[in-house]
């Protein structure tokens, strides 16, 4: 008999309302490749569910089982490259280059606490990188077996770790690979500096995303940032002097905001002149801390998650109504 699961943010937070709510048999929670690949041999074989870590699941009676999580794996360079070939890779296009374009994994985890992100509950706090050999092996695939040339360095937080990106950087030289290829990343605006953005630029670097979300003080302390509007001003100046391109992502409706914030984020971002900028609406994730403080303010204003979009306000906050925002 078939057995259906899936995987993902929104399975991991609420599994049992997930499973009460549809007709699958588990789903996976956290990381999903190993539990994946250990549920796809308990069905075959027909070994009891029980045993499988890092699922939850529904009995033939239909009480639902949370099993025991999964240990996080500590080495990603023993998981296998993505499966490429069973894509058709040219449908997936990078915006502005309108070229196929791919996301490679270099690390998971995040110390951070921000109020909005579900990425700890996913993939843990503690931060755990691939060799900078694995993330260029990868890319040379991307390259040579599917032709691939323009990547997104997709982590929690690429230049956590000063080393790993200038290792990534000297690998991508070491191969000739820098003219070849064309890279972004998802950095942090106070873990930058002269010196990492030139090596990412001479090895092929052409943009790269800051989250700054506002340029108020206090409500990038109240959604627990832990990093400042100055921080990001000196980033992003840093990151243009390096030649390389930049994209601010900015969010409204986080606590503490009113009309005269928002008015103050656009004028800083105006200031900050990056070369994209895209701004969201805050969300009230599944177990995230923004949403246990929306339900204890009453600030929630719907528990359709079909309505849980970047581009739409769920959130009533005291100085900002759905409606302004």
């Amino acid at each position: 008999k078939a057995h259906f699961t899936v995987i993902g943010n929104h399975a991991t937070s609420l599994p049992e309302e997930v499973l009460a709510a549809c007709t699958l048999d588990s789903v996976i929670r956290r990381e999903p490749e190993l539990t994946a690949q250990d549920l796809v041999d308990a069905v075959e074989k027909g070994r009891d569910l029980i045993k499988v870590l890092g699922i939850s699941y529904k009995r033939v009676d239909g009480t639902i089982v949370n099993n025991e999580d999964r240990p996080f794996n500590e080495n990603l360079d023993d998981l296998p490259f993505a499966a490429r070939h069973l894509l058709d890779n040219a449908k997936y296009t990078l915006p502005v280059i309108n070229e196929p374009y791919t996301l490679i994994i270099t690390s998971r985890g995040c110390p951070y606490s921000c109020i909005y992100c579900t990425a700890y509950q996913y993939y843990g706090k503690k931060v755990r990188l691939r060799s900078a050999e694995n993330v260029v092996d990868e890319m040379q695939e991307c390259l040579e077996k599917h032709s691939l040339r323009n990547f997104t360095m997709w982590s929690d937080t690429f230049n956590q770790n000063r080393k790993f990106v200038m290792e990534v950087c000297a690998e991508l030289k070491k191969r000739g690979m820098e003219k070849k290829i064309r890279w972004m990343a998802n950095s942090r605006v106070d873990h930058v500096d002269p010196e990492v953005l030139k090596e990412m630029r001479s090895s092929g670097c052409i943009g790269v995303s800051y989250g700054v979300e506002s340029g108020v003080e206090e409500i990038l302390k109240n959604m627990k940032k832990g990093a400042t509007a100055e921080q990001a001003r000196i980033a992003v100046r840093q990151t243009k002097e390096a030649g390389i391109e930049v994209l601010t992502h900015i969010i409204f409706g986080l606590p503490g905001e009113t009309m005269d914030t928002i008015k103050e984020t656009i004028k800083y971002v105006k200031e900050l002149d990056p070369d994209y900028a895209q701004f969201y609406c805050a969300i009230p994730f599944p177990k995230t801390e923004l949403e246990a403080m929306g339900k204890k303010e009453g600030w929630i204003t719907t528990e359709d998650y079909a309505k849980y979009e970047l581009n739409q306000p769920i959130l009533n906050l005291p100085g900002l109504s759905i409606v302004q925002l």
